[in-house]
């Protein structure tokens, strides 16, 4: 039985093995060629500059090739999952950068290295979890919403009703008037609490179907943009609901890039056919941006010291 259990899953990986690289292949070339006829026409005043390399290019694309084999093709446990997360969404859109964007070598061969180290790490090692003090889920929800829920209290508190917005189109000219009203100390809190503690709490809470706390933090979530004019907050709790809906089976890895590869599609088709808002914000902001901002960082601290 165990026996015909592990034929089954080489001859299942051997089989996703094409779809993924096929996937990831086709994300690549998608980016690229959404960054040179739209991205970097319509912002390269933001820093999306093009500078096209050949060299580059294929060496990225080797690369991206290479990690799509070298990755889990299976969703057997979370990190199988996150490390895909992790290459699309942070990793994969360096690769771009680094052959049409202009971006350091050195930042391109440091992400594929710790990648490839974390990889390793995650698939390779097999660490006994330490078992300090067992704590329930619920108590961990209640306390991360406790703690998120304060925070988000004490901002409007601070910044006062009257910045409420619920518009996309204005988050820019309010961002900065709430922010100069803010002591210094939340804008250490509020990435905290909207990245992190807000989708862990979430994703507990679907996870052990307490879904009364999975719909407190949404609405927190959502009260953060309404005062913080930032998108990210908005848009979280969707991408965490969407990805617990997508890992439900060992199929999720197929199922998250098919989604990636449409998301990247919907984004062209917006620039073709439209004013190309939902591609700026959801290739150009959601994919792009993190990997300029990285190279705009390493760029920087590569020249100045660094500030602790």
């Amino acid at each position: 039985m165990v026996d015909n259990l592990q034929k089954d899953e080489e001859i299942l990986d051997r089989v996703n093995g094409p779809i993924v690289l096929a996937l990831y292949a086709a994300a690549y070339v998608l980016i690229i060629w959404a960054y040179i006829m739209y991205v970097s026409p319509q912002f390269g005043y933001l820093g999306y500059s093009l500078s096209f390399n050949s060299v580059r290019v294929l060496e990225g694309f080797l690369f991206v090739c290479g990690f799509a084999l070298l990755l889990p093709k299976l969703f057997h446990k979370p990190s199988d999952f996150l490390l895909h997360i992790q290459f699309s969404v942070v990793v994969l859109p360096v690769f771009v950068l680094h052959g049409i964007g202009g971006s350091h070598r050195e930042l391109f061969y440091l992400t594929a290295f710790s990648f490839f180290l974390m990889m390793i790490v995650s698939t390779r090692l097999r660490l006994r979890p330490l078992r300090l003090i067992r704590i329930g889920p619920d108590f961990l929800c209640l306390l991360l919403f406790v703690v998120s829920g304060s925070i988000v209290l004490s901002l409007f508190m601070f910044a006062g009703f009257d910045k409420f917005n619920l518009s996309l189109t204005r988050v820019y000219e309010i961002r900065s008037v709430v922010a100069e009203g803010l002591p210094k100390l939340f804008g250490y809190l509020f990435p905290i609490t909207s990245n992190a503690l807000l989708p862990t709490a979430l994703a507990l809470s679907l996870v052990f179907k307490r879904y009364i706390m999975a719909a407190l933090c949404v609405s927190a979530s959502v009260a953060i943009f309404t005062i913080t004019a930032h998108r990210g907050p908005l848009f979280y709790p969707f991408a965490v609901i969407g990805i617990y809906f997508i890992a439900q089976n060992q199929f999720a890895i197929r199922k998250m890039l098919v989604c990636y590869v449409c998301v990247i599609g919907l984004s062209i088709l917006s620039f073709q056919i439209g004013g190309g808002y939902a591609g700026s914000l959801l290739l150009r902001r959601s994919i792009l941006t993190p990997a300029l901002n990285s190279n705009l960082y390493f760029e920087f601290f590569s020249k100045n010291q660094h500030t602790y």
